[in-house]
Order: structure tokens, then sequence, then C-alpha cells
């Protein structure tokens, strides 16, 4: 019995963010509908975005990378941090209501879990945390 009983007290004390089994049939098919806002940033962030150039350290002039971009604003030159800072957030500045739409249906999509008490979500990973602390 005490092998069970921290699994019986996990029920107890996740039971209200378990969903009915409707309830899960429901939240699978919507759920790749809520995370197309997550989708579309990454696809912004890590596929069209285009840095602009900047002079790299040899004097030539160099399309910026993230890497890149990390050693340059914490160059002691004011004006190479400068110049890595525009080129870094100019693209996304070109992109602000694309991005700042995509922010608002993910905002959106939140309020609406939490409308409909789904926000389930934490309860489950709670549930995992605890159980894979105890190697289950």
């Amino acid at each position: 019995m005490k092998y069970f009983e921290e699994d019986l007290l996990d029920s107890f004390r996740y039971k209200a963010h378990v969903l009915t089994k409707e309830q899960e049939e429901v939240l699978s098919q919507i759920g790749e509908a809520f995370s197309a806002p997550q989708k579309t940033f990454g696809m912004i962030n890590n596929a069209d975005i285009k840095f602009g150039e900047v002079t790299n350290e040899d004097g030539e002039r160099v399309e910026l990378t993230r890497g890149m971009y990390s050693k340059l604003i914490e160059d002691d030159d004011r004006d190479k941090r400068k110049e890595a800072y525009f080129a870094y957030y100019q693209p996304y500045v070109q992109l602000k209501n694309t991005i700042a739409s995509t922010l608002a249906t993910a905002i959106k999509n939140n309020e609406s879990f939490k409308a409909e008490k789904l926000s389930i979500c934490l309860g489950k990973i709670l549930i995992w945390r605890s159980s894979s602390k105890r190697g289950l």
C-alpha cells in the first residue's frame, strides 16, 4: 500500500487539473490551431529573418549572425555595438505588425484557455515533474 500512496496522493492533488475524455479530445483537436502563433513566430525568427551587414574585426562587411551579434554587442567600441544593435533589430522592426498580430493571437488563445478552465497544462506539467522525480 505504501508503494501506491504517493500516486494516490498525486491523483487527489491534481484532480482539479484533469480533463474528462471529451475535454481531452477537444483539446487535442484545437491544440494545433492554438500553437499556430508560436510556430509562426518560430518560422519568422529562425528561418525568415535576415540581419543586416556589419563590419567584422578584419574591416570587411559581412552579414550579421546571432553568434556574431553576441560578441559585437559586448565590444568595447561603441560604434560597433550600435551598428550590431541596429543590424540585429531592424528586421524585427520591419515585421512589427506581423509580430504584434502573432503575439495578440497567442494572448487571446491563453485567455480562451483560462475562460474555459483549460489551464490543465500547468497541472499536467506538475504531474510530469512529480513523476519524473520518482523515476517513473
